[in-house]
């Protein structure tokens, strides 16, 4: 019978910083004897993250907290789960929450990890003091080039509601745009832009709709016209 050992390894602990972390398994254990926090008998859990660590390999780190009877603020265990996206944090402070955190296996979070010296001063560690979910990416900005394509579909659209023919011209900038869609849309109402907004409401009556049927026409201007019609248009597309 043969076994395959491989040589010692040494740890280096890490340096304090966030780091994300991904929950590689989970399981449920049983203290063998009393510690600062726990006694011999205690059931706790404990998960085995990997650590991403930046420029390096992943490492991996384990954690023990114990399952709480409520959703108690100070509870590592709650912290966990939050950060997983397990559970909903303001439903579990409120509701009785059950949850699985072998559904976590795969999960990332962040996690801040502080190396500190054990007992006997001399010797380094680290240990997780902080859980939180990933940061949310932030929507990309819209580039002004976006925007000003935008507010010309929308011109277009606004001219040809009122009876236009013709696009807005082509060498209006942004600023021009803005300017052009607050003065058209601020005009009375045009016949053309009647029709289409009589009809839209007759449409809306063939299909059992009469929510529109007393909708002042007469004096509306072409923004608010336009509005309306869309707003018809969405209901029976609906």
């Amino acid at each position: 019978m043969q076994y395959t050992i491989g040589p010692r390894t040494t740890f280096e602990a890490l340096e304090t910083a966030d780091y994300r972390i991904t929950l590689k398994a989970v399981q449920e254990v049983t203290e063998t004897e009393d510690s600062e926090f726990s006694k011999k008998g205690d059931i706790k859990v404990q998960w085995a993250f990997l650590v991403s660590v930046p420029a390096g390999d992943d490492v991996e780190r384990r954690v023990r907290t114990a399952p709480p009877a409520t959703f108690s603020e100070k509870s590592t265990f709650n912290h966990i789960i939050v950060a997983l996206g397990l559970v909903d944090e303001q439903k579990a402070i409120d509701e009785t929450t059950v949850v699985d955190p072998e559904q976590g296996i795969g999960r990332s979070c962040m996690a801040t990890i502080v190396k500190q010296l054990k007992r006997d001063k001399k010797t380094w560690t680290d240990t997780f003091k902080a859980f939180f979910p990933l940061p949310t990416e932030a929507a990309p900005a819209k580039s002004k080039g976006d925007m000003a394509t935008k507010l010309r579909e929308r011109l277009n659209t606004l001219l040809a509601f009122s009876g236009e023919t013709s696009d807005a011209p082509a060498d209006l900038d942004q600023k021009a745009l803005a300017n052009a869609l607050k003065v058209i849309g601020a005009k009375p109402i045009t016949a053309k832009a009647t029709q289409y907004l009589t009809e839209s409401i007759e449409l809306a009556n063939t299909m059992g709709i009469n929510d529109f049927d007393d909708s002042a026409i007469l004096g509306l201007t072409l923004k608010d016209a336009l509005l309306l019609h869309e707003k018809i248009t969405a209901r029976l597309d609906a």
